[in-house]
């Protein structure tokens, strides 16, 4: 039929006829050559790509590193980095830098009440209200830092990362003051432990100079870790340098008050066994019972919160 003759001898549309141009002649054919029937004009195809399948696969398809990063890692939490626990020592030193007369005084004293057993007092010596609230605040000096000591020796160099501190609520601010009041505690217990022995076995006297050199023992001891504590804080690699010398400022204090209860007590070779009965209830099991419950509270057995 003519008609259907004149149907298969037209030509076929030029889209339709648009082959794309094979591999081998890529270059300006393939850019001139035009795009596949409905190909929307955002969509790269496959001979209009920078590179093959298989050259593709040789190259990793990862972000940039800059765009990821390095991971840091957590700051170390420490006495002497955390503000809380910094402000506490400076607000002790301011103080006891606003008493520094009054403390000035009690220190001229310091040696006697240290040493001396003599009945009548010097004419000089002052006794006044004033002595009383310098020995307060140098208790008080001491029961903070023997307080810190204790938190950078119970964790070690004085990290808390990793011991779950930060993670259950609590704050090196708030141990600190949990073994203050522990380091408070166990003066205290001190305190009436020689005032009751004092008053059973020596005369008001005797029992009042025993008193007092259990107080310059205590304000000396102040003195001598306060340093080491401030080293320890600002050079965590001294700390357990610093741990020695505390400890051996204690062991001395405590022989010196020792020996001054031995020279006031001693009659003869029966109250040697006193003697060695007092070491062991006040000297001895005390500061064993103060270790384990300063070390209770970082582990959270007594308030509730976690440093190992």
């Amino acid at each position: 039929m003519p008609a259907a003759d004149s149907i298969q001898a037209s030509p076929r549309p030029a889209a339709a006829s648009a082959a794309p141009a094979p591999a081998e002649e890529w270059g300006a054919a393939s850019v001139a050559a035009p795009r596949e029937p409905f190909a929307p004009e955002e969509v790269c195809l496959w001979y209009e790509a920078p590179m093959t399948a298989a050259e593709r696969a040789a190259f990793t398809t990862r972000p940039p590193e800059w765009e990821r990063g390095i991971v840091g890692s957590a700051k170390a939490v420490t006495a002497g980095t955390d503000p809380q626990v910094m402000g506490i020592i400076v607000g002790v030193l301011v103080m006891l830098a606003l008493n520094a007369r009054h403390i000035r005084r009690l220190f001229h004293a310091l040696p006697q009440d240290l040493w001396s057993l003599r009945r009548r007092a010097n004419v000089f010596d002052e006794r006044t209200a004033n002595e009383t609230r310098s020995n307060f605040l140098l208790i008080a000096q001491l029961c903070v830092f023997s307080a810190v000591m204790f938190l950078l020796w119970l964790a070690p160099h004085g990290n808390t990362v990793g011991f779950g501190l930060i993670g259950h609520g609590a704050s090196l601010s708030s141990v600190v003051g949990w073994l203050t009041a522990a380091t408070a505690g166990y003066y205290i217990f001190q305190l009436s432990a020689v005032g009751t022995i004092g008053y059973a076995f020596a005369d008001p006297q005797r029992n009042s100079q025993w008193r007092r050199g259990l107080n310059a023992s205590s304000v000396l001891l102040a003195q001598l870790i306060t340093l080491p504590m401030l080293v320890a804080l600002f050079y965590p690699a001294l700390t357990q340098a610093m741990l020695w010398t505390c400890a051996g400022a204690y062991v001395a204090t405590r022989l010196v008050f020792v020996a001054k209860g031995f020279r006031i007590f001693y009659r003869g070779p029966v109250s040697l066994v006193y003697f060695l009965l007092y070491l062991g209830a006040i000297e001895v099991l005390p500061p064993a019972a103060l270790i384990k419950v300063a070390r209770a509270i970082c582990r959270g057995e007594i308030v509730g919160f976690t440093v190992f």
